[in-house]
């Protein structure tokens, strides 16, 4: 799958309300690799939240950073869950309350 099919896959998912991890895992199906799927949801996204609203501040695109990297560490745990793989929870439930605490002191 070529970017530019893949992102206007994407933004007709966000339209749908789509959920991150099923957005990645349809690219993943479309043999899209992981990390191409994360960085193309990451545009789409962003340009979906700006349609009709005033440039992002500087403040606002931090808050979407820091959403954006909690929701992926939310979407690996979940998925390791799914696969019931004890080391990768037990380790990425730690990253997730360390970034939490990290996110809310900036």
């Amino acid at each position: 799958m070529e970017k530019k099919e893949g992102l206007e896959l994407i933004a007709d998912l966000l339209e749908q309300n789509t959920k991150r991890l099923e957005i990645i895992q349809i690219l993943e199906e479309r043999d899209v690799p992981t990390s191409s799927a994360y960085r193309w949801h990451l545009e789409a996204y962003k340009e979906h939240e700006s349609w009709g609203k005033e440039p992002n501040k500087k403040e606002s695109q931090i808050l979407l950073d820091k959403k954006l990297a909690l929701d992926c560490l939310r979407d690996q745990l979940n998925k390791a869950l799914a696969e019931d793989e004890t080391e990768k929870i037990v380790s990425l439930s730690s990253e997730l309350l360390k970034a939490h605490k990290t996110a809310r002191s900036f």
